[in-house]
């Protein structure tokens, strides 16, 4: 019998911050630019071999954060874009308090700086490193720098958190665990990826 692990995340940030074209790119390895942003909360799939991640977009409008919080308890992980700037930074602060506020504190949480690759925008301060570091030693959480969903990097951070999640045995199955040492067996359970 195969055993097959179901793998709940969701991406948190910023209206416009690149979190759908991460995702989206990291799903079809294509880059898909799309300037409408994310109304509620939308839904995508990634299927491996013995592994489903399922990817929750959450809109960065504040007018909808009553509904995207209702998804947090159900999520095993979270990554938390920003497009470089320090107000999409604060933004993606705001988005960790409300997660953490609502969800376990055990869960891993990513965080990404997204839109490297163009020219910051008219009047926003890009965030400097003393902010950024500030804000991970404050959180705990771990920091992919230079994601762009047309060239670079977009499935580290998936990767990571993926990691991340399995290394915490209280969500798999039994049968993955070695019964010697509690680590993954993996004669049983295949990534593409090794970590």
């Amino acid at each position: 019998m195969t055993t097959f692990v179901n793998l709940k995340i969701i991406v948190l940030g910023a209206s416009h911050s690149g979190k759908t074209s991460m995702i989206k790119k990291y799903i079809t390895d294509r880059f898909s630019f799309d300037p409408h942003t994310t109304t509620g909360v939308d839904f995508f799939v990634k299927q491996y071999k013995k592994l489903k991640l399922s990817i929750w977009d959450a809109s960065g409008n504040k007018n909808y954060k009553t509904i995207v919080e209702t998804y947090y308890n159900q999520m095993m992980g979270a990554i938390v874009v920003f497009d470089s700037t320090y107000e999409s930074l604060i933004c993606g602060e705001k988005w960790i308090l409300s997660f953490l506020k609502i969800n376990r504190l055990s869960v891993p949480i990513v965080l990404v700086s997204t839109k490297s690759d163009i020219d910051m925008f008219p009047g926003k301060r890009k965030a400097t490193s003393e902010e950024i570091e500030t804000f991970l030693n404050k959180y705990k959480i771990e920091y992919f720098i230079e994601v762009s969903s047309k060239n670079n990097n977009v499935c580290a951070p998936f990767e990571f958190l993926i990691s991340e999640i399995l290394n915490r045995d209280c969500i798999l199955p039994k049968n993955i665990l070695d019964k010697k040492t509690n680590h993954i067996n993996r004669k049983r359970f295949w990534l593409p990826f090794s970590f």
